[in-house]
C-alpha cells in the first residue's frame, strides 16, 4: 500500500513537524514562508550557513512529545507517528 493511501485508511488527524524551522516562525528576512515550514528553507534559498546558525541556537527544553501523543489520544486522536 502506498503511504498516502495508507495515510487516509489509517485517518490520522494529527501529524506534527518540529525542528530548526520552527524558529523562523515563519519568515525570512521579512518575507513570509510558504503554509508548511519546513519549505522555507527551499523556498527562501536560505544558506546552509544559516541553518547551522539555527541549530546552535535550537534547544526545545520544553518540547515533551510523550505528553503531545498521550494528549493527542485523549482527544481520539490515535494515530501518532514520532520522527526524531
Amino acid at each position: 500500500m502506498d503511504n498516502i493511501k495508507y495515510f487516509k485508511e489509517v485517518k490520522y488527524r494529527l501529524m506534527m513537524h518540529f525542528g530548526l524551522h520552527s524558529l523562523l516562525g515563519g519568515q525570512y528576512l521579512n518575507k513570509k514562508g510558504p503554509i508548511y515550514a519546513e519549505w522555507i528553507e527551499c523556498i527562501h534559498k536560505i544558506p546552509k550557513a544559516e541553518m547551522e546558525r539555527l541549530k546552535n541556537v535550537f534547544n526545545p527544553i520544553y518540547f515533551d512529545s510523550d505528553r503531545i501523543c498521550k494528549t493527542a489520544k485523549e482527544f481520539r486522536k490515535i494515530k501518532i507517528i514520532k520522527n526524531t
